[in-house]
């Protein structure tokens, strides 16, 4: 976000408020090092247990968004090494990852650019796509259970922030229902322990294109009114009113066109 490139693109989007309003990224704890959209480096924000946490190759790039009067959709990801060797393998014990999902709110909250007050607009979501083995190497049960410790280390802050997820992918699946029956899962956890901090329902369902100039969005509504009908049917009084969004749901995939 701070390459030229970049800067202008954030530039153009700022230009335009009533259309671009938040900005999503991911790689938000395992900064430092380039990578293309697979996560394979643990970066340098906490490089062993023994050493300082520190953000700032978070915090500068959150700088250009709020800057420009953008609004940050962290999705808090991925492992650095004092978590675990592999920034997306599940570790064994969540107590690292929660020290480190305290330490980040802590130093947003008392960082003189954002701070705790601003952060209360802003979304933090709970990892990316952990149906897909690229960003998630374990199990949709160990992802809830990530989740379940990330709601701790968040309510532990005492900070006032958004948490969601689970940013389930629907992609081709050998078996198409596969997504709707992981959020389903996701929706029944929620459910089942109302002690844990959900404050909006994450997906990616992308859209296509028929020709150069007609795009295709009956399947972006249909997810959404899916999810909608399982999470009332589940819960009505837990779901009513809770925001679901579609974070991925581009026409084009690939950018060649």
């Amino acid at each position: 976000l701070l390459e030229p490139r970049f800067q202008r693109l954030l530039d153009n989007m700022a230009a335009s408020p009533m259309v671009f309003r938040t900005v999503r990224f991911f790689g938000s704890l395992n900064s430092g090092a380039r990578e293309n959209i697979g996560p394979t480096d643990s970066g340098i924000v906490w490089p062993s247990v023994a050493s300082r946490i520190g953000f700032s190759m978070t915090f500068n790039p959150l700088a250009a968004l709020t800057s420009r009067g953008l609004t940050p959709f962290v999705v808090l990801s991925f492992f650095p090494s004092a978590v675990l060797s592999s920034p997306t393998l599940p570790p064994s014990s969540f107590e690292n990852w929660q020290r480190l999902i305290r330490s980040f709110l802590d130093q947003l909250a008392a960082e003189p650019r954002f701070g705790a007050s601003a952060i209360r607009h802003w979304w933090f979501e709970v990892w990316n796509e952990p149906n897909i083995y690229a960003f998630w190497k374990g199990s949709f049960s160990q992802y809830i259970d990530l989740y379940r410790a990330t709601s701790e280390a968040v309510l532990a802050s005492g900070l006032d922030i958004k948490l969601g997820g689970p940013a389930i992918a629907y992609q081709p699946v050998e078996d198409p229902n596969a997504p709707a029956q992981l959020m389903q899962t996701f929706l029944r956890f929620v459910s089942d322990e109302p002690e844990v901090k959900c404050d909006f329902i994450s997906l990616h369902r992308k859209g296509a294109t028929f020709g150069p100039d007609q795009p295709e969005i009956r399947r972006l509504i249909a997810a959404a009114e899916e999810t909608a009908d399982m999470a009332l049917a589940i819960d009505p009084a837990r779901f009513k009113g809770i925001p679901i969004v579609n974070n991925e749901a581009d026409m084009k995939v690939g950018f060649d066109i």
